[in-house]
């Protein structure tokens, strides 16, 4: 029943940006278009942000699914891409109003998962090494989490500013080798 009800808030949601602008949207507005009351809205999202956040970051996880480990790290990449460029109308309307901060924290969320898990098979290469830098990327495990997800999304970001073109696969590629080509180089830079 809940994953219903949330599918039918999101649905509404969608419906309602195609009708009127997404700044002037309320929840009053989206409980009565969906037939449901405020306390069910309310049960699943803390607001119009919040609903923005919460959809947009379990649509991106499921989309990127099993392609969190560098091996296949590009390919989640691309379907991050792909996919958000599938939704061009809705993120550039997210993007221009004043809930562009749920899209950010969206993005965040999942980038940072994706950096995490990536670094975690770094850290585990370390430690099958024995190597002596691996006390130094752990030390700094956070740190570099969180450098290489702002990049993530600085790079969405900067795609969905310039208009979300088809041409992604250049973004893909710079981070893709960003990442590959820095994270195994900069351990040893730690100490």
């Amino acid at each position: 029943m809940a994953k219903g009800t949330k599918e039918k808030i999101e649905k509404t949601f969608h419906s309602l940006i195609e009708e009127k602008d997404i700044n002037r949207i309320s929840v009053n507005d989206l409980v009565d278009k969906a037939d449901i009351n405020r306390k069910t809205f309310y049960y699943h999202y803390e607001g119009i942000d919040s609903l923005i956040e919460k959809s947009l970051s379990a649509e991106l996880r499921e989309v990127v699914g099993d392609s969190n480990r560098i091996s296949n790290w590009k390919e989640g990449l691309s379907s991050c891409f792909s996919y958000l460029y599938s939704k061009r109308d809705y993120i550039l309307k997210v993007a221009n109003s004043k809930y562009a901060y749920s899209l950010h924290r969206a993005m965040n969320e999942v980038s940072k998962e994706m950096t995490r898990i990536n670094l975690e098979e770094v850290r585990e290469d370390y430690l099958k090494t024995k190597n002596d830098k691996y006390a130094a990327f752990a030390r700094n495990f956070e740190t570099i989490c969180g450098f290489y997800s702002s990049i993530m999304v600085g790079v969405f970001s900067e795609w969905i500013n310039e208009g979300m073109n088809g041409q992604y696969q250049k973004y893909v590629a710079f981070i893709y080798r960003l990442f590959v080509d820095s994270v195994y180089e900069i351990v040893p830079e730690l100490d």
